[in-house]
């Protein structure tokens, strides 16, 4: 991962790969000037923020949430590629546009997709077909705002066609016939106007064409750019700015070693050239553009494409400055081999972020993959899609909380797939534990304290659902408890309780709790009468209870009553008292017991233990003893009786 800042002077701190707590992270470079200099503070979370780089850059898989899948086979079958995928206007709906081989006179595929499940819309077998005599036709497709569907074809003609959102009625069309024509991309502005990018000419001496038609395919203006010594770009990409200046990418030439990636900006009403940028390297092409709502550019390109297995991507942030534009920041993937799909390769998807597309060479097969960033260049995420073998992703557009991709099979021509992806993968990996705070609690007049263990903390990277299990041990005796929060008793002393969490694949490290439990602490007591008779016409049970000394009336805790043991018989009258003493103040608590509870607990006469406890504020216990006896004195008979 490559990490510069070109402002050293302003920066007290430039990161590194080893250390990527600063502004620059991600291969990102910053050409603002607006170096910061890192504070103190930061430092400390510099090992978590390595931890979720390494997590958020690692390659995994993302999500696959459906794959349209007509007849099971596990493929979109088609006679060669995916060309565009793009949602209606309502977001209901995916289109999907096939490239029909380059043969003229053959029909080009289109399917409608339902959005939320990938099943297909038209009936069985779920796809139209249109076939144009004479014509190569959908090398692109494009659906407007209305829902309007857009056929592009080439060679012989620079030809667009435009349907019904069904496609079963031709509107109108268009056509310039100038020798070999091939259009590559198109977009619309709310008033129905499409632009229309291609090229012009022959491989070996190409140019390129912009034309503006308006919503019944009447030519507004066209733009032919040819110059054998210095080739246009023919629209790999095409964009509007919020004033529909419309701006299309591309390179120079065409597959040569001395091409360089350039953006093209032409006027709105008449289409004239205003701005003309290229990037730095050569054997490069801009292959995706978008603009935010402040019309700051964002391009995609890579160099080095003439070499395969040798590819770099490159993504950038341009500001128009007169009729050039200057780099805001850009960003340089490490990744040796990844290349940009011929379709749509980048979107923009929130008023802060956008995706870019990409192919990773990686030995003998391809990874398709998405990075997104935001609009400050920070590299949000990046993976690949599951798909082993030659798998390319041509197309990718995006809703906020989905991504649907177009995917074709080199290695075997005649498969293709449509793929909704989740837009918020998570790095594959363990689960993680986490046992919870450290807690303080305090024991009953019996020792032991009831414990609520809370493991909710835990999480898996992959979302997959976690079991939980607890270990402690109390002496040479073993404990165990399951369930994320769990209520477990522990006598006094010093715990430590460790968690393991389980994604039904792997445990996770263990992570460890500790629990303090805190004895309670004994007071004198006094009980009266000390002798009871069960059958007395007394009704309560006397008790007084005399703290420690030192600890004063407000300590205890009020709104907890006494309790009588046997039987947790709750005082039905309590008062507090305080009184000074040499040592200090000295307090007592004066309450008052059913006496029939006590029996009823009591069944059997004789000598019993008896125990009072109360608590303080701080939730620690206290507790009383002492000694009475029960009697039932026989029934007194007057003399001679």
């Amino acid at each position: 991962m490559v990490i510069r800042n070109h402002n050293l002077s302003s920066c007290a701190f430039v990161g590194t790969a080893e250390n990527p707590c600063p502004e620059t992270l991600g291969g990102k470079e910053n050409f603002s000037g607006k170096g910061r200099k890192m504070k103190t503070s930061k430092i400390l979370i510099c090992s978590t923020v390595l931890v979720w780089l390494l997590s958020a850059l690692t390659y995994g898989a993302i999500p696959i949430l459906w794959q349209a899948d007509p007849d099971g086979s596990g493929v979109v079958t088609n006679n060669n590629s995916i060309s565009r995928v793009k949602l209606t206007p309502d977001k209901n709906n995916v289109m999907v546009f096939h490239y029909n081989g380059g043969a003229y006179g053959i029909p080009t595929r289109v399917d409608k997709l339902d959005a939320s499940t990938g099943n297909f819309v038209w009936p069985l077998p779920g796809y139209k077909t249109i076939t144009k005599p004479g014509q190569r036709i959908s090398l692109n497709g494009w659906v407007d705002g209305s829902g309007n569907l857009f056929i592009m074809g080439s060679w012989g003609g620079y030809t667009i066609w435009k349907y019904d959102s069904e496609l079963d009625t031709e509107l109108c069309s268009y056509t310039n016939y100038s020798g070999f024509e091939y259009v590559l991309d198109a977009i619309n502005d709310e008033l129905g106007n499409l632009y229309v990018a291609g090229m012009t000419g022959s491989w070996s001496n190409d140019g390129s064409r912009l034309v503006k038609l308006d919503s019944s395919c009447n030519e507004i203006w066209t733009c032919l750019s040819k110059n054998t010594s210095d080739k246009d770009c023919y629209g790999r990409g095409i964009a509007l700015d919020s004033s529909k200046n419309v701006f299309r990418v591309g390179t120079d030439s065409s597959y040569g070693a001395s091409d360089r990636g350039r953006l093209i900006g032409h006027n709105a009403s008449n289409g004239a050239e205003f701005l003309n940028y290229t990037v730095n390297e050569t054997n490069s092409q801009i292959f995706g553009i978008t603009i935010d709502s402040d019309d700051y550019i964002y391009i995609a390109y890579c160099y080095g494409y003439t070499t395969s297995g040798q590819e770099r991507t490159v993504v950038q942030k341009l500001e128009r400055v007169g009729s050039t534009a200057n780099v805001v920041w850009e960003y340089r993937f490490d990744d040796i081999g990844m290349y940009l799909g011929w379709g749509d390769c980048i979107v923009k998807h929130t008023d802060n972020s956008f995706y870019v597309a990409f192919n990773l060479r990686q030995g003998g097969t391809t990874l398709p993959g998405i990075a997104e960033f935001d609009l400050n260049g920070n590299l949000l995420w990046k993976d690949t899609i599951d798909r082993p073998g030659l798998w390319n992703l041509s197309s990718i557009d995006a809703t906020d909380n989905y991504i649907y991709v177009g995917l074709t099979n080199y290695a075997d021509g005649s498969q293709t797939q449509v793929l909704c992806l989740a837009n918020t993968p998570k790095p594959p990996g363990p689960p993680v534990a986490n046992a919870g705070d450290d807690q303080i609690v305090y024991a009953d007049a019996d020792f032991t304290a009831e414990v609520t263990l809370d493991g909710s903390g835990s999480s898996d990277p992959d979302g997959d659902e976690l079991t939980y299990t607890w270990m402690w041990t109390i002496g040479s005796q073993c404990y165990t408890a399951t369930g994320v929060n769990p209520v477990i008793e522990l006598p006094v002393g010093l715990h430590t309780i460790e968690l393991v969490v389980n994604d039904g694949t792997q445990d996770s490290a263990p992570d460890q709790v500790v629990i303090t439990v805190i004895a309670p602490f004994q007071a004198n007591l006094w009980i009266s009468p000390r002798v009871i008779n069960r059958y007395s016409c007394m009704p309560n049970i006397m008790a007084l209870l005399r703290l420690p000394a030192g600890i004063t009336k407000d300590q205890v805790d009020t709104t907890q009553r006494l309790f009588l043991y046997p039987g947790e018989i709750e005082a039905n009258w309590q008062q507090v008292l305080q009184c000074k003493e040499r040592d200090g103040p000295q307090t007592s608590i004066l309450a008052f017991f059913k006496k029939t509870e006590l029996m009823e607990a009591v069944p059997d006469n004789g000598q019993v233990e008896l125990q009072v406890v109360g608590r303080l504020k701080t939730g620690q216990y206290f507790y009383g003893t002492n000694t009475v006896f029960i009697i039932n004195p026989p029934t007194w008979r007057p003399p001679g009786r």
